[in-house]
């Protein structure tokens, strides 16, 4: 989408977390449900009002929340571009979740809602996100003693339409509260903020194997897969998927290792590289000095038929 459709955003810039502001919220979540956590990463804040998917996007990748216009926008062109990958009621629906324990809402809300700033988006936006960016995201739900569940269902690698299995994930985006709840069972997200990895090794996969399923206090173990790079003395470029249980002990599973790959975020040298077909102008991209102004993207984004909305998008 980013080549197709004549729209650039800035090249990748390292996220820093002494230039952000942490997430108090989350880290007392965190440290209630999944304490592990934050001995490698910190939340960072990303501000609300229905737009913190975007936000945190946009955080994540470019360490500035102000793209988050321009992201919505590319999101909107994927949905509308490739309905047959975003609307369930589609006679040639493709599901690129294949989970069946997913609930998603109708095309027509999941299209209205992120053509509309302010308001909020869900899963299937965040499918959209990943297939216009042509990046994997990591989604990161804590596991809660009342609802472990929902973290099955919504802590998973997002690879949209097109994105390769071979890349590892651009961000962590976590599904939190903007309150602290009062009890474990108050827990429903309703904000994201994006997961910043203080040790600088690249984190591809945060999806929950519960090990046990009455999750006593003595008994249960939560782990999670997370990949690491090797350690100094055997730095030979791959990593090892290790699981953290509950205790903070590590143990390295070199058989289950994924390749890095330089979508990792914070790689000063990778770039989106649009799978989409050309279907707009010879797929040439805007230059870096180029870029939609917020009020043009509110306009655009306010369009309803896929002609009047391309038409807007500028042309070299």
């Amino acid at each position: 989408m980013l080549k197709t459709d004549n729209i650039d955003l800035p090249k990748s810039v390292p996220m820093s977390s002494s230039a952000s502001t942490v997430d108090d919220i989350s880290v007392s979540i965190l440290k209630k449900y999944h304490p592990v956590i934050l001995e490698s990463h910190v939340p960072i804040d990303v501000c609300g009002g229905g737009n913190c998917l975007f936000r945190a996007v946009s955080k994540g990748l470019r360490n500035t929340e102000e793209h988050y216009m321009q992201i919505r926008l590319l999101t909107k062109l994927e949905l509308i571009l490739n309905r047959s990958h975003y609307d369930y009621e589609h006679e040639a629906f493709v599901d690129n979740f294949n989970d069946e324990r997913l609930v998603f809402d109708r095309f027509d809300t999941v299209l209205k809602n992120t053509a509309t700033e302010f308001s909020y988006c869900g899963m299937m936006a965040l499918s959209g996100i990943s297939a216009a960016l042509s990046v994997p995201i990591q989604s990161y739900c804590p596991s809660t003693q009342g609802d472990y569940f929902l973290s099955e269902l919504l802590a998973r690698v997002v690879r949209g339409r097109g994105v390769s299995q071979r890349k590892n994930p651009a961000l962590i985006l976590v599904w939190t509260c903007s309150f602290i709840p009062l009890t474990t069972n108050a827990f429903t997200p309703n904000h994201f903020v994006v997961l910043h990895n203080r040790l600088k090794s690249p984190v591809v996969d945060l999806t929950f194997v519960l090990a046990d399923d009455n999750h006593d206090d003595d008994s249960a173990s939560a782990t999670a897969a997370v990949a690491c790079v090797g350690n100094d003395d055997e730095d030979d470029g791959t990593t090892a998927v290790a699981d953290i249980s509950d205790n903070g002990t590590v143990d390295y599973n070199e058989d289950e290792a994924d390749d890095y790959d330089d979508a990792v975020a914070g790689d000063k040298d990778s770039q989106f590289v649009s799978t989409a077909p050309d279907i707009l102008h010879g797929g040439k991209s805007l230059p870096l000095s180029r870029f939609l102004e917020t009020e043009k993207v509110l306009q655009i984004l306010q369009r309803t038929f896929v002609n009047d909305t391309l038409s807007e998008v500028p042309r070299d």
